[in-house]
């Protein structure tokens, strides 16, 4: 008896102490309430600052004050007022006094100005300083009813019969051109008024007389001398497609100027460099006379008819009569249609002469040369 009762003593004095620890971790009455501060982006939380300052009464919210608070107030600017000074105050000069700056100076301007027209020295007037004054006047709000209108620009002009008609008056040295006709023994005279050309590089100067905006194509380029000089000399024209493969041709073309690959590859390199001043005018297109007259009846990516074509690719009789049929339709009214070395060699590998002069009985033209060079150039006036 004496054990089984103090077995159920032992067991009631642990029962206690444990619901003792179980209270103390409830409600410690010895460990300050007093808590560590908490700290979110660097600022203490609203709970932390009402617990640290004990001696403010608790107010209680009322409903207006809570629906107040459900719209939060914009963050107060904790820049420093040396900052916001700094920004104000630019290169140390305020807005004011920047603008005060500005009117000083246009002060100072208009008198110059007025000091200068009083004497008579005044400078002939900037058409940029005038643009300007017109841009900032049709800014202005009150200016909108008397905006001009902008000023279109002038449609490019193609060539027409009317405005490419033979020039009366002929160019360089006066008197009557030679002009030649082929198969069947017929000869056609030339005109008393037939245009004399004494070299093909006075082509630029007679075009610019005679075709004003017109539009040229160059078949075969080489070294590029003549597409050249033509740009010089022809400058209010529309511009020229230079057309020349600038590749080795194998079979059926035989001429010194017909280098290998890597020769032509240089020649082309250099051309373009040398055609630099006259970027925007020119096309330089790698591709042969033939194919690109079909790339240009099919139309899309070319300017319209051209009024000048320079024939100057393959001279074999039968590449040359391909060139003259395909490219005869493509020239506008009034245009020129013309070509190099206009003469039939003995060994039958240059055959111009006789293709040009079939191809001019064949449509009833004339064909007329220059003077100075050897062999000529020709051309044909398309009516």
């Amino acid at each position: 008896m004496v054990k089984g009762g103090e077995s159920g003593g032992y067991d009631f004095a642990i029962l206690v102490t444990c619901l003792l620890i179980l209270a103390l971790q409830i409600h410690n009455p010895f460990q300050s309430s007093r808590q560590g501060p908490c700290i979110c982006d660097g600022q203490p939380s609203a709970q932390t600052q009402f617990r640290d300052s004990p001696s403010q009464p608790p107010v209680r919210a009322s409903p207006q004050a809570g629906r107040s608070a459900a719209a939060p107030a914009p963050p107060e600017s904790r820049r420093p007022r040396e900052a916001v000074a700094a920004v104000a105050k630019p290169g140390g000069l305020s807005t004011d006094e920047l603008l005060r700056e500005l009117d000083s100076i246009q002060v100072k301007a208009k008198e110059q100005q007025e000091t200068l027209a009083s004497a008579g020295r005044m400078p002939p007037p900037s058409p940029i300083l005038e643009q300007l004054r017109e841009v900032e006047g049709s800014s202005h709000p009150d200016n909108t009813a008397s905006r001009a209108a902008p000023r279109a620009m002038p449609a490019a002009a193609y060539p027409s019969a009317a405005s490419q008609a033979p020039p009366s008056a002929p160019l360089g040295t006066t008197g009557a051109q030679a002009s030649m006709g082929g198969g069947g023994g017929s000869a056609l005279s030339a005109p008393a008024d037939a245009p004399v050309l004494r070299s093909r590089s006075d082509f630029g100067r007679f075009l610019e007389q005679r075709q004003p905006r017109g539009l040229g194509v160059v078949l075969g380029v080489g070294r590029g001398d003549f597409a050249l000089r033509l740009l010089a000399d022809w400058g209010s024209s529309q511009g020229l497609y230079l057309v020349d493969p600038f590749i080795h041709i194998w079979r059926g073309y035989d001429d010194p100027s017909n280098l290998n690959d890597r020769d032509h590859q240089v020649q082309f390199e250099d051309l373009r460099n040398r055609l630099a001043p006259f970027e925007g005018r020119h096309v330089l297109i790698r591709d042969f006379s033939h194919s690109f007259a079909e790339q240009y009846q099919r139309g899309g990516q070319t300017a319209g008819p051209p009024s000048f074509v320079y024939i100057d690719a393959n001279h074999a009789e039968q590449a040359v009569s391909r060139d003259l049929e395909l490219w005869w339709p493509l020239l506008a009214a009034g245009g020129i249609l013309s070509g190099s070395t206009y003469t039939d060699d003995k060994d039958g590998r240059v055959h111009v002469k006789k293709a040009v002069d079939r191809f001019a009985v064949g449509i009833g033209a004339k064909v007329y040369l220059t003077h100075d060079d050897m062999p000529p150039s020709w051309f044909i006036f398309k009516q």
